[in-house]
């Protein structure tokens, strides 16, 4: 596998997991009001 490869995967990886880090926070905020 190409490094340029395995830096996009891990990009997508990481911008998936802050995605669901916003969905959490946002419906932690949600609930908390």
């Amino acid at each position: 596998m190409h490094s340029s490869d395995f830096h996009l995967q891990m990009t997508l990886q990481t911008g998936n997991f802050l995605d669901l880090s916003d969905l959490v926070i946002d419906f932690y905020f949600a609930s908390s009001y």
